[in-house]
């Protein structure tokens, strides 16, 4: 039985060694974060991610711990084959997984769950962030990492599990060692089991990240799909009603608009973030055309994206609807079509709309979505030439806007059109000389945001000849941000800072900054009042123009919850760990009941969908 024994924590001890070499992988090629660390802040991802490491070993010994059981009965040769083939199995499952996340860390900002299951039907799209070559030496490095680990594994533990001796008398302490289990799997003894929450241990997010088990993240956000997180009883539905209804108190409009009934264009531009605008204390280069039309319409110089990705973008902008933390209402079509949106309000205005984007719309269930909006037309990569394709997503941003243009002869008039640009996404490229030199993925970044700037410009020139300008207005604002330029965590303010800028000849106003907090989702209240068409619906935004009613505000969901901003205030709130992970400035309870308030309020209306 000292055998039994020896390889059942030898066989623990093995599993742990993995996360923790896994988590030493993670710290070094993410440094640019790492060394923002302290030396004891380094140390606590390790201390603080032991638990989690430890409930991922214990759920990866249960099968076999469950073999050494049943092999103090016989078959000790047929069983050592099972455990050493369950291994190797596994071994390749989690070492895939392992290097998945710590590249996907740099994209995305989180640690590996779900998400990704939502592009598994568009292998194109996953990939487009990166080049042949790359996937080429990622193939090769979890190969020689596979190949290394289970020659470890085989020395360590796998050649002694056949010499294992069969003797019934020792099942009871084989069982034993089974029931054991159940400590480093629940994590404690108490009452409360392990859960994400244990990890965080720090003000500084990456460090919290670093801690995390990306497979137990996995399996946690598997299970505890987003269906269950909208159960969460962060207060009282009656306290949280009047929160949520004081913060969407209506006010006075302010009209800024010529006339009740414009033509609209929406530019939903791909990672325009502020960082790269001077005329928002960005970067000097990278948007030259931007930067001289915010002298000819109205610039929002405190507005903020509502998520981290696209998908989350798209049903903010046209359905005024949040994320949830870590997720999209867009993953849920039945849910979808349920939502309220501003084209079908439109519609009813006697307006047709059109929907442009250069790349698939079968990604990440954008199809469903936009036949749920009810586009009169819908213009996809199908629409263009293939001459006009980069090689990863789709036409270029160019094409797309002079598509929308010749789609909008100058008598058209009651139109909305909603383009969505793609070029400036990894792998950012392009099909004009760089302004900057380099290859470094920043550069290409900023190069490819350049580019997308120079066509935005020439659209407008062009725009400005058409006999509908007069009565159009523009919006133009970013999906999301991104880390880039320099290196951001995945939930700080700065990386969902976007642009918004009004533009066109229905405005009444030009060269004007507003200084009111605001978020995409306060794009469709603020253009339906600017129309005077006041609706009840789209309850989870404020009109921008609007004064009397609640004080302002901005919000958005990361994967770390969400996090309401205000002048001089920043405030962000985590339901899984039950804590506030951001707190800067003069933050009030009032201020942090409003946060949990608002994401109660998320959760209830997601559950009712």
């Amino acid at each position: 039985m000292k055998d039994r024994i020896k390889l059942y924590f030898t066989y623990f001890l093995f599993w742990y060694a993995f996360f923790v070499v896994g988590r030493m992988a993670f710290l070094m090629v993410h440094y640019e974060f790492t060394r923002n660390l302290t030396a004891g802040e380094i140390f606590g991802t390790f201390i603080h991610g032991f638990r989690l490491d430890a409930s991922m070993a214990g759920y990866l010994m249960v099968f076999p711990t469950f073999l050494l059981v049943v092999s103090t009965l016989g078959l000790g040769k047929i069983l050592s084959k099972i455990f050493n083939i369950y291994t190797y199995i596994v071994i390749g499952l989690v070492t895939l997984l392992t290097v998945i996340d710590i590249q996907l860390y740099k994209y995305w900002g989180f640690r590996l769950d779900t998400t990704p299951l939502l592009y598994m039907d568009n292998t194109k799209a996953m990939t487009a962030s990166v080049n042949i070559w790359q996937i080429l030496l990622i193939t090769v490095i979890i190969s020689v990492l596979i190949y290394g680990v289970c020659r470890i594994y085989y020395t360590l533990i796998g050649s002694k599990v056949r010499l294992l001796k069969t003797k019934p008398i020792y099942i009871l302490s084989a069982i034993f060692l089974f029931v054991l289990l159940i400590l480093p799997i629940r994590g404690s003894l108490g009452l409360v089991p392990i859960n994400i929450g244990s990890a965080y241990f720090s003000q500084k997010q990456f460090a919290n990240h670093a801690a995390i088990n990306p497979l137990w993240n996995l399996s946690y956000s598997i299970t505890e799909d987003d269906e269950k997180r909208a159960k969460y009883r962060i207060m009282d539905d009656k306290l949280t009603a009047e929160l949520f209804k004081e913060m969407h108190r209506s006010g006075q409009t302010t009209k800024i608009l010529r006339t009740d009934k414009p033509n609209i264009i929406i530019l939903i531009i791909e990672s325009f973030t502020a960082k790269c605008i001077s005329s928002l204390g960005g970067l000097e280069g990278p948007t030259p055309e931007f930067n001289k039309l915010v002298k000819e319409g109205i610039l929002f110089d405190n507005f903020y994206a509502n998520g981290n990705r696209s998908d989350k973008a798209m049903t903010a902008v046209i359905s005024g609807y949040p994320s949830l933390p870590g997720s999209s209402v867009i993953k849920y079509p039945q849910k979808t079509e349920k939502l309220d949106f501003i084209t079908h309000e439109l519609k009813n205005e006697g307006y047709k709309s059109s929907y442009f984007f250069g790349g698939s719309i079968d990604f990440a269930n954008y199809r469903s979505y936009l036949v749920a909006a009810g586009f009169d037309k819908i213009i996809s990569m199908d629409d263009f030439d293939s001459k006009s394709y980069n090689s990863k997503w789709g036409a270029w941003d160019h094409i797309v806007m002079q598509k929308l243009l010749d789609d909008t002869p100058d008598s058209a008039s009651r139109f909305c059109k909603i383009l969505f640009t793609l070029t400036s996404h990894e792998p950012f490229e392009i099909p004009t000389k760089p302004y900057l030199k380099g290859s470094g993925d920043e550069i290409l970044f900023l190069n490819s945001i350049h580019y997308t700037d120079e066509s935005i410009g020439n659209f407008i020139k062009q725009a400005k000849q058409k006999k509908w300008w007069d009565n159009t207005l523009v919006v133009i604002i970013a999906d999301h941000g991104t880390r880039y330029p320099g290196n951001l965590t995945e939930s700080e303010p700065d990386r969902f800072r976007i642009p918004m800028l009004w533009l066109g000849g229905a405005l009444a106003k030009q060269d004007t900054v507003i200084h009111t907090f605001g978020c995409q989702l306060d794009i469709t209240k603020t253009v339906l009042h600017q129309m005077g068409m006041q609706r009840n619906d789209f309850i989870f935004g404020n009109d921008l123009f609007a004064s009397g009613g609640s004080d302002h505000f901005a919000y958005y969901t990361s994967n770390d919850g969400i996090v309401m901003l205000k002048p001089g205030m920043t405030v962000g709130y985590n339901p899984v760990i039950n804590d506030f992970f951001e707190k800067h400035g003069n933050v009030t309870t009032q201020d942090q009941n409003n946060a949990k308030a608002m994401l109660q309020s998320i959760f209830n209306d997601f559950s009712k969908k």
